[in-house]
């Protein structure tokens, strides 16, 4: 069955704001997926979102409006 999926809200700008810092360690290393370099990470009230390029890691946490809890890369 499908994966349910991670729903959340959070400014757009907030949001891209965040992900800045981590798009440089996301296309370090351009011959793994983006799925092994980027974890997100849903609990309620906050977006962890975790970037490696397998030798640095940077992490940043957004607060955003859920109820959810889900983790996905």
């Amino acid at each position: 069955p499908p994966k349910p999926l991670m729903k959340f809200q959070v400014s757009s700008r907030v949001l891209l704001r965040a992900l800045e810092p981590l798009s440089a360690l996301a296309k370090a290393n351009a011959t793994l997926p983006i799925c092994e370099n980027v974890l997100f990470d849903l609990t309620p009230e906050r977006l962890l979102v975790t970037a490696t390029d397998l030798q640095k890691t940077l992490s940043v946490t957004v607060e955003v409006q859920t109820r959810d809890t889900h983790r996905i890369c």
